[in-house]
């Protein structure tokens, strides 16, 4: 699959980096192979805004292009990682394949569920789990309960700005939560 973005007027070098990069990124981190002419776009881009700052008394244009490229991929991967999206922690793909009843190889989209292995759950089973957790959270002390609720809503940095408790004893304190949670039987759900 060919690159149809076009980006007259820039080195070239910075061209084939992009496109390659983007080709590298396609596919994997929880990019979809449509993604590759987005990422390109979005790398090139960030190079854009960053040129006004390149020197030539302090590196090669190649370099420093070489440096803003790799940075903007290791960032898109890192955020693609984040916690709240990691893909690692979700489903296939609905654009992924699978197989139907007679072996054919079909989009996840187009395949009944018993075919995709998509976790689901019954009323019944979502209730009971809703119903097992509250009884965690509320056997939990004032201090992680208070801090179960907000982990719900809101990311650490800001309970820590809320609630002026340091990062490292949020941290330890989630820890607890969690082995509160393990404890209970509730691995799975973390």
């Amino acid at each position: 699959m060919d690159f149809h973005n076009r980006y007259d007027g820039v080195d070239q070098y910075a061209v084939w980096l992009i496109q390659t990069k983007a080709r590298q990124l396609a596919g994997r981190y929880g990019f979809s192979s449509s993604d590759r002419e987005d990422l390109g776009q979005e790398l090139m881009l960030d190079l854009l805004r960053r040129m006004r700052n390149f020197d030539p008394a302090r590196a090669k244009r190649s370099t420093f292009v070489c440096r803003i490229v790799e940075h903007k991929v290791a960032s898109l991967i890192q955020h693609q990682k984040a916690a709240m999206r990691d893909y690692r922690r979700n489903g296939p793909l609905l654009s992924d394949e699978a197989t139907d009843c007679d072996g054919k190889p079909v989009e996840l989209a187009e395949a009944p569920d018993s075919q995709t292995n998509r976790p689901g759950r019954s009323d019944q089973e979502a209730l009971e789990l809703a119903l097992d957790v509250a009884a965690v959270v509320s056997s939990l002390p004032e201090d992680l309960r208070d801090l179960c609720l907000r982990l719900q809503t809101q990311m650490m940095n800001r309970i820590s700005r809320e609630t002026g408790v340091p990062r490292p004893v949020l941290r330890q304190k989630i820890a607890r939560l969690r082995d509160r949670f393990e404890t209970s039987g509730l691995r799975d759900y973390l």
